[in-house]
């Protein structure tokens, strides 16, 4: 405690590194008493795949799923008395129709399962060019809205609405993704995301992210910018965070952690933060309590003791 809401395995994701079990060792070294496992979805179409998945064939993207929850699960008992696992997945939103396919495989795999996955619900997508891979293909995504940044920026949240309307998730992934690559292409973020046409699409997705259960994730990576988090909290006050890595590697757990989160929250002015547990119940862990507290001292602890090692 705190959470960390949202991670990824190279066993189970071409662009991560590690096994998921060396992930959970690493977070329970940490300090962490509750982590959630979050593995990407398959996609439904070839155009849709990642960049070092164009040589899996579809079928294999869902074999690779199922074994992940199979691994998840025997990791969930395996170190059940040292953290709480929580078994989720990160979706994708493209399209309509890629979406349905998507809700529809969800419901399949998690059928008789005791808990339902936790998801955390993204979007890499607008106009169907993925934008988060690299700068290229963030200007790529940009060239199709005819190089205006405020038109690719209003798709991007009208996307993210229907995402959440589809697939309900249990957590708001990344909100300003969409701002990745911004600067490489000479586009100011804050003053495109708060633009008039395209802020009111931020207000309208938080609330419905509210009115779902949903709680919104504050990244150790950056996101949202804490400007966007500040205006969040004011304009949407029933807000619910949540913190996450989104490591994408064992030496990524809890990376950001001390040197960012604690400052961020006391900038935007967060009193509490918000988690699920592995029986997808909601907790409060409040900022300076004495589960936040000893989670940072202890993060201050072993980061004197890895200083010291180094000198």
């Amino acid at each position: 405690m705190p959470v960390s809401a949202h991670s990824h395995s190279g066993q189970f994701c071409r662009h991560a590194e590690g096994t998921l079990e060396e992930m959970v060792t690493t977070a329970i070294a940490e300090g962490f008493e509750t982590y959630a496992l979050t593995e990407h979805v398959p996609r439904f179409d070839r155009r849709y795949l990642y960049p070092e998945e164009n040589d899996m064939p579809l079928e294999a993207l869902q074999t690779q799923f199922a074994g992940f929850l199979a691994e998840a699960d025997r990791l969930q008992q395996k170190y059940a008395g040292q953290i709480d696992l929580v078994i989720g997945c990160e979706t994708e939103y493209v399209n309509a129709s890629d979406c349905a396919s998507l809700a529809s495989y969800l419901a399949s795999v998690t059928q008789g399962r005791h808990v339902p996955l936790m998801t955390v619900g993204s979007v890499h997508h607008v106009h169907e060019h993925p934008f988060d891979f690299s700068a290229n293909a963030w200007g790529t995504a940009l060239a199709s809205f005819g190089g205006d940044p405020v038109a690719m920026y209003c798709a991007y949240y009208d996307a993210h609405l229907a995402m959440v309307d589809a697939l309900t998730p249990r957590v708001i992934g990344h909100l300003d993704l969409i701002g990745k690559y911004a600067s490489a292409h000479g586009v100011d973020h804050l003053a495109t995301v708060f633009d008039a046409r395209v802020w009111p699409r931020v207000v309208r997705n938080v609330d419905r992210a509210i009115a779902v259960g949903a709680l919104v994730e504050i990244s150790a990576r950056g996101f949202p910018h804490a400007r966007v988090a500040e205006r969040i909290a004011s304009e949407c006050p029933n807000v619910q965070w949540t913190l996450s890595d989104d490591a994408h590697a064992p030496a990524a757990v809890g990376l950001g952690y001390l040197a960012v989160l604690p400052a961020y929250v006391a900038e935007v002015g967060i009193a509490s933060v918000w988690q699920w547990n592995s029986r997808l119940e909601k907790v409060e862990v409040p900022v300076g309590g004495s589960a936040w507290t000893r989670f940072f001292a202890g993060a201050e602890r072993r980061a004197r003791e890895e200083q010291r090692e180094r000198e």
